[in-house]
């Protein structure tokens, strides 16, 4: 007994302590915008923040909520790749992000991150509790939502289609020039990768809720195959398609163990062997495509720090913002045809570049849309607020519909996981159409499903029963 009360004293003090913990960092931050941004309090918080961050991420982790580890784990990696960049290495800056270099700059463009970080968890925690008071209503007619070996093979078989018409048009992929013009090569290969992905994300998605389906030798020999091709046409500089396939996969894996310290540790190592290959990538990239030694060095960390500084260059536009540039409305109107919306629709990271860096307008370059930078272009302090409370409680529904007896639900998560670095650093234009047509086609899916294959399994009096 004396036992357990020990227990339970020991429990309810990290608790207590744990909370007055994460009161002290939101009163470090809100000290930082009292001071204007004091370089001292900014650098000293932000370090002083990191085990909030780090327990968090692994709270997750330990709750498979990978939307949110995969979200708020790249978000933290961004900070802390920056903090030691400019505050502890001091490293001077080249290209247009010269222009951005300083610390007060710096001290800004931080406490943003913190601020979005910090509101990002206490939502987080909220919509949390609220949606486990909702309970998931499990499918009575389990087998109408899930697809038969039959149904599975003719899919499959439509995809190996797509991918033989890929490779007969691309090959394994060529190295990636920017260009403006739709018709060359590079274009197409980024046309033809994003119609693969969604494939694949059905593919994995059989694999994630079908664990069975390995002892399909057709199944197996298709997913090898888009495997094969999409790891190839990402070695030529396509490094986005690398880091979908591995979160999900990652996801996959961790779905069917549980987790513990040791599984954590293991995925730290993989994590950064993965981060490790994408800079060599990009090294080699850089170096064959400019023919020099010193652009592929300079390419280390040229991700992070692009959307850095372009986060700072947004922050000290003084510009007034025009409509027709609002990323967010971009984003619903580039769904549709260009003959009813009368206008053409740029994504967030042409419309940004414009204000940071002329010198790239028009060459195809695309230095990304950081949700924060967009937020702030588009709505200025307020939109950072809003898009801090709205993406935690898209994750949490997610979240909430992996967990049920829904095809929709259960298959969309799967590309959405796969869409969170774009969420993260491409903007709202970018990943929302493709969302859009990846749930068409599992909405397209699940409807030929219940009109044709239910229909034939209740006129042969068979049930279509798949192991979860």
């Amino acid at each position: 007994m004396r036992v357990k009360f020990v227990m339970g004293h020991s429990q309810n003090t990290k608790n207590i302590i744990s909370f007055l913990y994460f009161i002290a960092v939101g009163c470090i931050i809100t000290l930082q915008y009292w001071l204007s941004y004091d370089h001292f309090f900014v650098v000293v918080g932000t370090f002083f923040g990191i085990p909030l961050w780090v327990s968090y991420i692994l709270k997750c982790v330990k709750k498979k909520e990978f939307t949110k580890v995969v979200f708020y784990g790249l978000n933290f990696e961004l900070i802390l790749f920056m903090l030691l960049w400019v505050y502890v290495f001091k490293i001077q800056e080249s290209s247009w992000r010269l222009h951005f270099f300083g610390d007060k700059n710096s001290d800004i463009a931080i406490f943003a991150m913190n601020v979005s970080f910090y509101i990002m968890i206490v939502a987080d925690i909220f919509f949390d509790i609220a949606l486990n008071k909702i309970r998931i209503k499990k499918v009575s007619r389990i087998k109408e939502s899930i697809l038969s070996d039959l149904e599975i093979n003719v899919w499959l078989t439509v995809f190996l289609g797509y991918l033989i018409m890929v490779f007969w048009n691309i090959g394994f992929g060529t190295i990636r020039i920017y260009s403006t013009e739709k018709g060359n090569i590079t274009y197409l290969t980024g046309r033809y990768a994003i119609i693969l992905v969604i494939f694949l994300s059905v593919i994995l998605g059989i694999l994630r809720y079908r664990p069975g389906i390995v002892k399909n030798i057709y199944y197996d020999i298709i997913l090898l195959l888009y495997l094969l091709e999409l790891i190839s046409v990402s070695f030529h500089g396509y490094r986005y398609l690398l880091v979908i396939i591995c979160v999900e996969m990652i996801e996959i894996v961790f779905s069917r163990i549980e987790v513990n310290s040791k599984q954590i540790f293991l995925l730290l190592l993989v994590v950064f062997g993965i981060y490790v290959l994408l800079t060599l990538m990009k090294i080699v990239y850089i170096q064959n495509a400019f023919g020099n030694v010193w652009y592929g060095i300079d390419a280390v960390g040229k991700h992070e720090r692009n959307n850095f500084y372009s986060l700072i260059a947004i922050i000290n536009n003084t510009k007034k913002l025009n409509i027709e540039e609002n990323t967010y409305i971009n984003g619903l109107l580039i769904v549709v045809p260009r003959t009813i919306s009368g206008r053409d629709i740029q994504t967030g990271a042409n419309v940004l570049i414009k204000y940071y860096d002329q010198g790239w307008v028009g060459t195809g370059i695309n230095m990304g849309a950081y949700y924060i930078t967009e937020a702030f272009f588009n709505y200025k302090t307020v939109g950072v607020f809003c898009v801090s409370i709205i993406i935690p409680f898209v994750f949490c529904i997610v979240e909430k519909m992996k967990k049920g007896n829904n095809f929709l639900g259960k298959y969309f998560y799967m590309y959405f996981l796969g869409q969170v670095y774009s969420i993260i650093y491409y903007g709202f234009a970018n990943y929302f159409r493709y969302m859009l047509y990846y749930f068409l086609l599992i909405l397209g899916i699940d409807i030929i499903h219940r009109l044709f294959f239910v229909h034939l399994a209740s006129i042969n009096k068979k049930s279509i029963y798949i192991d979860y």
